[in-house]
């Protein structure tokens, strides 16, 4: 049996719980990182980068 996987992902975030998280677009170094998924909550307004069921929170320095 084959499932299907939809184009957009909605999972819990990690911090604050909530469920309104989006997949957006992987950038273009994410192509060398196999299995990696980049996640925003619109509660929290949080991005985090998924890499093999792991999560890691993104800081931008600008």
């Amino acid at each position: 049996m084959l499932i299907k996987r939809h184009r957009y992902h909605y999972k819990i975030c990690p911090w604050c719980g909530g469920s309104n998280t989006k997949r957006l677009h992987r950038k273009k170094w994410m192509h060398y990182i196999p299995a990696s998924k980049y996640y925003s909550c619109s509660n929290c307004g949080m991005e985090y980068l998924s890499i093999f069921g792991k999560f890691y929170h993104i800081i931008r320095d600008f």
